[in-house]
């Protein structure tokens, strides 16, 4: 019998770098519904268009799954989202059903990581009664349910998911990186003709 576990982020680019973790527990990227463990279900959309809307992209988790878990990954589309879209999933899967639920989140830089995860952990609490932990990139494990979030990068650093991953590209791809950052800082051509400062007065 599998179990399960879901992980709510804050966008696609956070939800492939879950799964190029996880793969390497031996995880299967789930693409066929006829596939995916029958206890998710509920989280897949019965019709289309969603909310009406043609060019939203349907909001349905990506699955991962071997002989002993079912993992969801869900992406928010944002951090404002994180905890609605936690909201959502518990009202159609008990919390208790799984074996695990976390959150990912990027830290940014206008408030401390520490504040961050504080104002997360109380909207958590009031919008689903869950109890995060103390601190971020800790597991609460006092009930049957293991809980926690993390904040990107290392729970204590202002950044994001890139600054991660910016950090590995100098490990992975050490001659590639600065190519690839002095390619971002070049001007483009023939840019002052395109936008002209304005003249105040």
């Amino acid at each position: 019998m599998r179990r399960f576990g879901y992980l709510v982020v804050e966008g696609p680019h956070d939800v492939e770098f879950c799964y190029r973790l996880l793969s390497h527990a031996k995880l299967e990227r789930i693409q066929k519904l006829g596939k995916l463990d029958p206890f998710f279900k509920p989280l897949i959309p019965n019709s289309f268009p969603h909310d009406d809307d043609l060019q939203k992209r349907m909001p349905i988790p990506l699955f991962l799954q071997n002989d002993q878990f079912t993992i969801g990954l869900h992406s928010a589309i944002g951090e404002t989202n994180l905890v609605s879209t936690l909201e959502e999933t518990l009202s159609v899967l008990p919390v208790a059903s799984f074996c695990g639920v976390g959150m990912l989140l990027d830290a940014d830089s206008a408030i401390s990581p520490a504040q961050r995860y504080e104002s997360l952990r109380q909207r958590v609490r009031e919008k689903t009664r869950l109890e995060l932990p103390d601190g971020a990139g800790q597991v609460r494990t006092s009930s049957s349910v293991r809980l926690g979030a993390f904040v990107l990068p290392d729970n204590a650093s202002p950044g994001t998911l890139e600054d991660l991953l910016l950090e590995s590209a100098a490990t992975q791809y050490a001659k590639l990186l600065p190519l690839a950052q002095q390619y971002v800082r070049i001007q483009p051509p023939g840019i002052d003709n395109i936008v002209k400062p304005v003249k105040s007065g």
